[in-house]
């Protein structure tokens, strides 16, 4: 059972951009059960991979800490 709210609709497609946490869940399942992949090792082999991103991982703890980008934050100062 979920422990959020439904996923719907709210804009025509391709209209307005707006991330979803839940949404980008559903496309790696889908993913995941249309490659019969894990989602990690698609990204590598089918993103990655061919476009020579040789840095580029789904998984920070295949990495070194000082080469992780950090995300984004509300601090502005």
């Amino acid at each position: 059972p979920a422990n959020s709210p439904a996923l719907s609709v709210e804009f025509e497609p391709g209209t307005i951009f707006r991330y979803s946490s839940g949404a980008f869940a559903i496309v790696q399942q889908l993913v995941e059960e249309t490659s019969n992949k894990s989602f990690s090792d698609y990204m590598q082999k089918a993103v990655f991979k061919p476009l020579g991103m040789e840095n580029s991982t789904m998984s920070s703890s295949s990495l070194e800490s000082h080469r992780l980008a950090s995300g984004h934050t509300n601090n502005m100062s």
